[in-house]
């Protein structure tokens, strides 16, 4: 029996995830739609006849992604890259990740989500401002990061870099928590543009490879790190993700979801115990915000690593029976 407001296309949809083992309602439907799950439908004139409205190609098969995502089933089962909690706002980036809905469909969430990272950067040179009407235009980047800084440097999330700093005084400091507030201050300093960097930023970035005991100190290559800077350009990504085909949505994807992978494989299977440490307290993509993070760092520098991963590609030579293709794949 129809509902109320229940259209022909709501049945289609609400029969399909059944088929699937979902019960789903029109309400549902409509709230998964204002919340970006699921596409809006598509306006079709019939002239006299008035207008119909139906859903755009791939929408059953959306649905399902969704139901699966919320259920934590098939492909979204609980995984350590896979968000624990499990919310309809956030389900569009998660099905992105997974490969089932385009690139296209998720810049907007990326780009509002560094823009809110470029916000509250502004909001942290103002008071700066504030704080001292006679600074310089050109100390006012400085010292919004520093008081982001301040308030990472007692965050929870600052445990990590900061037991690593503490094994590195000589060439940090005494006091690991001015040394990791310095790194983080050049972090957010690159967020503005400025790419300058010493030695505590070296040792954050690179702080899980040092605590595994894979590195004893960040590799010495400062082009590598200032490319890694770059990234964090905010103006650079918001410009990079308005710039990516659906080619190079494809190419993040897959680059974020293989290196993800390869963090969980390691630290499974691995028989090195520093590769299986260093995979353990990697951060893992479990939140929303580190997947929208991510995927803009990854645009930012996708042509330095698309152009290295060609210059390894040519640089490994098959040996017998081995293809070209596995070899660069």
């Amino acid at each position: 029996m129809a509902r109320a407001g229940e259209t022909d296309a709501d049945r289609e949809l609400i029969t399909h995830a059944k088929a699937h083992g979902f019960d789903v309602t029109v309400r549902a439907l409509e709230d998964w739609r204002r919340a970006g799950a699921m596409p809006e439908r598509m306006r079709i004139e019939l002239g006299r006849r008035g207008t119909r409205y139906d859903d755009p190609p791939g929408t059953k098969e959306r649905l399902v992604g969704v139901c699966c995502f919320l259920g934590k089933r098939g492909a979204f089962a609980e995984r350590p890259d896979l968000p624990r909690r499990r919310r309809v706002a956030d389900a569009a980036p998660w099905l992105w990740y997974e490969g089932l809905i385009p690139g296209t469909e998720i810049r907007d969430r990326v780009s509002e989500y560094w823009q809110g990272l470029a916000g509250e950067i502004e909001r942290a040179v103002e008071h700066a401002r504030q704080q001292d009407p006679t600074m310089p235009q050109y100390e006012l980047p400085i010292a919004a990061a520093d008081v982001i800084a301040t308030q990472l440097t007692h965050h929870p999330t600052a445990r990590r870099p900061l037991s690593v700093f503490a094994k590195h005084r000589d060439e940090l400091g005494e006091i690991p928590r001015v040394a990791l507030h310095a790194g983080l201050s050049q972090l957010f300093q690159a967020m503005q543009g400025v790419t300058d960097s010493d030695a505590a930023a070296g040792y954050l970035i690179e702080h899980s490879f040092i605590q595994s005991g894979m590195e004893d100190a960040p590799i010495d290559d400062d082009p590598a790190r200032a490319k890694v800077l770059k990234g964090l350009d905010l103006s650079i990504v918001c410009q990079a993700v308005w710039r990516l085909s659906e080619k190079d949505w494809q190419f993040v994807r897959t680059f974020l979801h293989t290196s993800q992978g390869l963090l969980v494989s390691l630290e499974r299977h691995s028989g090195d115990p520093h590769l299986r440490e260093m995979a353990r307290v990697s951060n893992k993509l479990n939140t929303t915000g580190r997947l929208l993070m991510a995927a803009g760092f990854i645009a930012a520098i996708k042509d330095d690593l698309q152009s290295g991963m060609d210059r390894h590609a040519l640089a490994v030579k098959p040996g017998p029976g081995v293809s070209t293709k596995a070899v660069t794949a």
